[in-house]
């Protein structure tokens, strides 16, 4: 994932930067929305990603360009599962302040806000919509197109860099059964994972729980996790910079099915980025670990699921903790299939996986909306 920090595009100047950025020469991640929109010399799109700083060279460049018109995305940035305090916290995720700060100083009269992880909401008086462009442009870049083949090493792949309470729960469910590729970079300590209020582990029934807690445990005594059961030894981790590398999607089609952990589990917006992009260009079944209805909006998006080979009805549970142990029942029933079980399996899914492949040529349109 690329982490801008801000940067503004209009028709004369290709992007502002902030200093952080040339540094890293990503200076041209966005250059793709040039060509999806043809801007007059008054309007600006501004994209702000993560934690953004510098906003104030960002509106000097706004007012010496006499921009008055600005489209707003804001892309990757506050998790909404953390609570509110996160919006207002200083030094923290203050991209929607950040925004109204802008607007303010800039004098900008005219403003549309599209937000990756926010449908039809309002946060701090400023009203949101949809747009993910990282997404939208990672579904557009070649790298992710693979060749198809039923081979697999793992039953499943399960890989994670950022760390959240349901990732390391996951991994704690995972990290010592057979036939498994995992990774975790990050991990979220012991006592705040159990003392989590959104996830209640005390309704998991007693063999489970005691395996979760012990695992949690084994976790925290592991820092460095990059599981490969084959090899029966801890590896150097999956560093940021390979997330997005031909590893990564040979680890995916290696497997049998993709675990997706994706960013939000206990949000009720709506999420879907990259991570579940990659198995369906792999040509692979996935598990949703997100928030409620995922696999609904996806099917609204043209793709199909795989409720004919196994049961999807977590999608539709609201509570997270049981939502999260149907989905461990889910993978335990993968689990306990044999290899040849499992090839059949995929060979029955292959109309499935080739439509899916095919429709992401039509993901775009729901992803990056038209600006008029």
């Amino acid at each position: 994932m690329i982490y801008p920090n801000i940067q503004v595009i209009t028709s004369k100047d290709n992007v502002y930067f902030a200093d952080f950025l040339k540094s890293f020469q990503r200076t041209d991640n966005y250059e793709f929305l040039k060509s999806y929109y043809n801007l007059d010399n008054n309007t600006a799109i501004i994209v702000l990603s993560q934690i953004s700083l510098k906003y104030k060279d960002a509106i000097k460049f706004i007012k010496k360009k006499n921009i008055s018109n600005v489209y707003f995305f804001i892309d990757d940035c506050f998790r909404h599962n953390l609570g509110n305090s996160f919006i207002n916290t200083e030094n923290k995720y203050q991209e929607i302040n950040i925004v109204k700060a802008i607007i303010k100083k800039a004098k900008i009269k005219y403003y549309r806000i599209f937000h990756c992880e926010m449908v039809d909401s309002q946060v701090n008086g400023l009203n949101l919509e949809y747009g993910d462009l990282f997404l939208t442009n990672y579904v557009k870049c070649n790298k992710i197109l693979q060749n198809k083949h039923f081979d697999f090493k793992y039953k499943v792949s399960c890989l994670n860099n950022r760390c959240d309470i349901h990732r390391q729960l996951i991994s704690a469910f995972l990290c010592k059964k057979e036939d498994v590729f995992l990774t975790l970079n990050e991990q979220i300590s012991r006592i705040d994972v159990l003392q989590n209020l959104l996830i209640d582990l005390k309704k998991l029934n007693q063999n489970l729980k005691t395996d979760i807690f012990g695992n949690l445990l084994y976790l925290n005594n592991n820092k460095k996790q990059f599981l490969d059961p084959k090899n029966k030894k801890s590896k150097s981790i999956l560093s940021p910079n390979r997330q997005h590398s031909q590893f990564v999607f040979n680890i995916i089609q290696d497997s049998f099915a993709n675990i997706v952990t994706e960013t939000n589990f206990t949000s009720n917006n709506f999420f879907i980025t990259e991570k579940t992009i990659k198995p369906i260009a792999c040509f692979r079944p996935f598990i949703i670990v997100g928030v409620p209805g995922t696999l609904r909006q996806l099917k609204e998006f043209g793709f199909k699921t795989f409720c004919d080979w196994w049961n999807e009805s977590y999608d539709e549970e609201t509570d997270h903790t049981i939502r999260l142990k149907k989905i461990f029942a889910l993978i335990e029933y993968i689990l306990s299939k044999s290899n040849t079980e499992l090839y059949q399996m995929l060979y029955e899914m292959s109309e499935v996986l080739d439509y899916n492949y095919n429709n992401l040529k039509n993901l775009e349109e729901f992803l990056l909306p038209a600006i008029k």
